[in-house]
């Protein structure tokens, strides 16, 4: 046993049995890729949002951003369309 192996078979060992399932199911091809899309098109989707927006949904935690620099910023296209399908809710602070 090669020791790439002995310490993947260690992980899965000490692994909960959630981890246990995506370590399986990735190991079978299972596993869903991600289809990254650009801002623009993340935009195009939430129809004719600003990129700020994005932005600002990101710091709120709705959606999440893959960067792979500081310019070059990815969106997860089933979670700005589960944002797009449900929307938002806006919880006011202010007093009325």
């Amino acid at each position: 046993m090669s020791a790439g192996i002995g310490t993947l078979v260690e992980a899965v060992v000490t692994a909960t049995p959630d981890q246990q399932k995506q370590i399986e199911a990735i190991l079978n091809g299972r596993q869903k890729k991600r289809k990254l899309i650009t801002t623009k098109a993340a935009c195009a989707l939430l129809e004719k949002c600003h990129p700020i927006t994005l932005r600002r949904y990101e710091k709120r935690g709705l959606l999440h951003a893959v960067r792979f620099s500081q310019r070059r910023v990815r969106w997860d296209e089933d979670e700005v369309l589960a944002l797009a399908n449900n929307g938002i809710t806006i919880e006011s602070g202010a007093a009325a």
